[in-house]
């Protein structure tokens, strides 16, 4: 049976003026968080076929930080239609992704 699991993004820098929300990084905690789903999913044998990030700076952190715990071989999409995507775009691209 197939499994989608949807992560959000880590724990981020607070919206500012002076950087467009696409640039927001995660701060400290959003990396450790990042970090411990990514041992979790491997502890609990949860483990992704493919991975699909928005190209938002911290979509594109978390993934970073998650994977170091992963074995190599796990497929990765970048789709910029993620970033802000409502629910039926979502759907839309799990269905044509994966």
């Amino acid at each position: 049976m197939a499994r989608i699991t949807l992560i959000r993004h880590g724990k981020t820098e607070i919206p500012s003026r002076e950087k467009h929300d696409f640039d927001r990084s995660l701060i400290l905690r959003g990396r450790q968080n990042s970090s411990a789903v990514g041992a979790f999913l491997r502890e609990h044998k949860m483990l992704p076929q493919l991975v699909l990030v928005s190209p938002a700076a911290r979509t594109r952190e978390t993934y970073e930080f998650m994977k170091p715990h992963w074995p190599d071989d796990i497929a990765v999409k970048f789709l910029d239609k993620l970033y802000e995507a409502s629910a039926s775009t979502l759907l839309e691209l799990i269905i044509k992704h994966g």
